[in-house]
């Protein structure tokens, strides 16, 4: 066929077919090569000069018409600006073999914005300014800045080290169109702010130009913390060119939908200030009553809610003022009570402040009222890093007061749901009472740590209890204790136990030994020791957690004889006042001997009666000074301590403050140095037998696993009970006879809503005048149907 073409047409199908070759080498072997080291000369001169920043791409993949760039970093590779894990292009083919390269689309996918500011310097407005210089330039337009970019599976994250707000959102997806500015999706979007705040943002879309930045919200919702969360949020905040802020959302609670709150306000970010007022108008909870399961409000058709708060900030403070009232609420919470407080009517007001060059929160007024009576916190929280009076802050620092203004006593009665004290429902007070209680914190200096004030229930008299039967503790009564869950004992606390001690028949070294551990002011103050308060504070401030207590020995004998084990603020109150009246009602020597005779001092074991023997096969009242220090080693956790008398070995640590015990009462008064030697000297010989080692110890971790740490419900009581004696444990007495439970006094008669225990406030020592004795019961609505233990169970 060649032989039939002319010479010149032989020409033309070598020339094409050269150029041909040509191109097929040069468009798939050459181009790609040649291409690459183009575009990494272009694209990253370009991106620098752009930018201001250094840029890296760690691989270019160049086709024919289309680009993919992997592992681009702008930025400084520690802490970059902006992370890109596959980026690609697609550009005009044949204006690139001319050099002339237009590109036209680009997406991105896998990549991460890291926005940080702080201290006067930001990553980001640096490239701001060189953008819009750049788009403000005259002339021609830059070709490599593609048309549109797809964006996907982005992160954004805001770091502000000046006031401490952390923001970022995950899964961004958008779009950026050249001349028209970008719009992002944000599914999350999640942030923390100063003094531990936070915020949970769904469902929300960002768009941006020229023009301004509006972030739109449709249905979003914020989980503000557990339990609070603002739902069906819909709105947007707006920024104008001039960075003039404009902010309009409003919202339900929970889940609902139904508009309850409103947020509005404006601002000025070149002047950094603003105002937001957020408004709730008095609502009836019922209205969202189907998403609060789980809150602690129940029974709430007939609760009112309100809320009022303007927020004003500027570039260095946000100031909050505001009131919140809560009407005929009906409240249920672990920590509070074990019944639901019935009708709650509450109103508070706030005033603050945060300073964010400072790092310091003020609270200028806390208010919280009901019926009258008020209690008013005023403080300062400084955080370290931030000013503390003109020098720099290294520890954290804080300092508050609280303050009951006068009011009458029957008024804190009164304002105190009867669900919180149900054993105290039926007093009648008079008197006034106040408080005014200081405290103050370096974190970086704790032993200079102050406690200071006063709780002014010393003014406060007890005129009645009403029709409430009330039987002085100096009688003898029944103490009922749950040894396990649903396993109750009852001891008879008077002369009809033969396990029953009075003060003087014990030993006065066990008397002196607990007198050194527990309390050593016991016959000195009025039942609260307030410098142990701030001892117990600042082991606890060093702990990290709230570890130990400054309970007096009156304290421990009204929580373990009249309260049951609940740790809520409702067995508090009840402890706070129950002390205050044993106290002014009953003499100290009563008091000291209901506790020895009352309370735990082993698994099981209740009373220094069965404790002495138990432990070493001796009455109470021939204890020796080691055996006495012993039995003070073991408390407060007598049941994990007395492991050593199972096993017959005191650890070292035990043996230690045993010694360290008899040396304090050598040294407070209460030991002689000529019975601290052989004291010393002296080797603690148990009564047990070292075959029933395993058992002891499976006994001990039985009655742990198993005692309730709360008491809900109250043990049953019966007609009558019997006392009975166990053999061995003192010299044969006559059998008594049954007694009728009501014979017997009890200490208190069962208030309708019963409560269970551990700690109270320190209040200065009254001179009240002495009332009749009254303390709350041990039994709270009926003793079970068991004989009464007149000693401990052997094991």
């Amino acid at each position: 066929m060649l032989k039939k073409l002319s010479k010149r047409q032989k020409w033309a199908c070598g020339i094409g077919g050269g150029l041909l070759v040509l191109y097929l080498v040069f468009g798939v072997i050459l181009y790609g090569a040649i291409g690459e080291r183009m575009a990494r000369k272009k694209a990253l001169s370009h991106l620098q000069r752009v930018t201001g920043q250094k840029v890296s791409i760690s691989e270019i993949d160049i086709g024919l018409g289309n680009a993919t760039l992997k592992n681009v970093i702008i930025g400084a590779p520690d802490a970059p600006l902006l992370k890109i894990d596959h980026a690609a292009i697609s550009f005009s083919y044949f204006r690139s073999l001319v050099g002339s390269v237009k590109v036209n689309t680009g997406s991105i996918t896998g990549w991460e914005l890291q926005l940080r500011e702080g201290e006067g310097t930001s990553n980001f407005e640096t490239l701001k300014s060189r953008l819009r210089q750049q788009e403000s330039k005259p002339g021609k337009k830059s070709t490599l800045m593609p048309q549109t970019i797809t964006l996907s599976k982005g992160l954004i994250s805001y770091v502000n080290d000046d006031n401490g707000v952390v923001l970022s959102a995950n899964d961004v997806e958008g779009t950026y169109t050249k001349g028209a500015g970008a719009s992002l999706h944000l599914p999350l979007f999640v942030g923390e702010g100063p003094l531990g705040s936070s915020v949970e943002l769904k469902n929300a879309s960002l768009s941006a130009s020229r023009k301004g930045a509006t972030i739109v919200l449709q249905g979003g919702t914020i989980d503000l913390w557990k339990g609070m969360q603002l739902s069906a949020i819909d709105g947007q905040a707006s920024i104008t060119p001039e960075k003039k802020l404009a902010i309009n959302f409003d919202g339900s609670f929970g889940g609902a939908s139904e508009k309850l709150w409103q947020a509005k306000g404006q601002g000025d970010l070149r002047l950094q200030q603003g105002s937001v007022d957020v408004t709730a108008s008095s609502f009836h909870l019922s209205r969202i009553k189907d998403f609060i399961a789980d809150a602690m409000f129940v029974d709430v058709d007939e609760t009112v809610l309100g809320a009022a708060l303007k927020v004003d900030f500027s570039k260095s403070v946000v100031a909050a003022q505001g009131n919140i009232s809560v009407e005929n609420a009906n409240i249920n919470h672990p920590r509070l009570a074990s019944r639901t407080l019935r009708e709650v009517s509450l109103s508070g007001v706030i005033d603050t402040t945060y300073s964010f060059a400072e790092k310091k929160a003020v609270i200028k007024k806390a208010e919280l009222s009901s019926k009258g009576v008020a209690l008013r916190i005023t403080g300062e929280y400084q955080k370290a890093g931030g000013v503390r009076e003109g020098v720099p802050a290294e520890n954290d620092f804080l300092t508050a007061n609280m303050k009951v203004p006068t009011v009458p006593c029957a008024d804190v009665k009164k304002a105190i749901p009867k669900a919180m004290i149900p054993q105290l429902s039926r007093y009648k007070l008079t008197g006034d009472f106040s408080s005014n209680i200081n405290l103050e914190v370096d974190w970086g200096n704790l032993e200079a740590l102050k406690l200071d004030g006063s709780v002014g229930i010393r003014n406060c008299k007890v005129r009645n209890t009403g029709s409430t039967k009330v039987i002085n503790i100096s009688k003898q009564f029944v103490h009922t204790v749950e040894v396990e869950k649903d396993k109750w004992k009852r001891i008879l606390i008077g002369p009809d136990n033969p396990n029953y001690y009075p003060l003087q028949s014990i030993s006065p070294h066990l008397r002196n030994s607990l007198i050194t551990t527990e309390d050593s002011r016991f016959y000195r103050h009025r039942g609260f020791i307030v410098s142990e308060f701030r001892t117990a504070l600042l082991k606890n401030l060093k702990a990290g957690r709230f570890k130990w207590g400054a309970s007096s020995i009156t304290m421990q004998m009204v929580k373990n004889v009249f309260l049951y084990r609940q740790k809520t603020l409702s067995r508090k109150l009840q402890e706070l006042f129950l002390t205050w009246h044993v106290e002014t009602a009953i003499e100290k020597d009563r008091i000291f001997e209901v506790y020895l005779n009352a309370v735990e001092f082993g698994p099981n074991v209740y009373g220094i009666g069965p404790a002495a023997s138990y432990y070493f096969g001796k009455t109470a009242g021939e204890l020796s000074p080691r055996e006495s220090a012993y039995i003070s080693s073991i408390m407060p956790n007598p049941k994990k301590r007395s492991r050593s008398f199972c096993t017959g070995e005191v650890s070292k640590w035990q043996k230690g403050k045993i010694e360290r015990i008899l040396r304090t009462m050598v040294r407070r008064g209460r030991l002689t140095e000529q019975q601290l030697v052989p004291a010393l000297n002296s080797v603690l010989v148990f009564n047990r037998d070292p075959q029933d080692e395993t058992a002891c110890l499976a006994k001990i971790q039985k009655l742990m696993a198993n005692q309730r740490q709360t008491s809900e419900e109250a043990p049953k009581r019966t007609k009558r009970v019997s006392v009975r004696r166990v053999e061995g444990l003192h010299p044969p007495r006559p059998p008594l006879p049954e007694v009728p439970l009501d014979a017997l006094p009890e200490v208190l008669a069962p208030a309708a809503d019963g409560d269970v225990p551990n700690d109270a406030i320190a209040t200065e020592d009254d001179d009240a005048a002495q009332q009749p004795a009254i303390a709350p019961p041990s039994v709270q609505s009926s003793v079970p149907k068991e004989p009464l233990d007149s000693a401990v169970d052997p094991l």
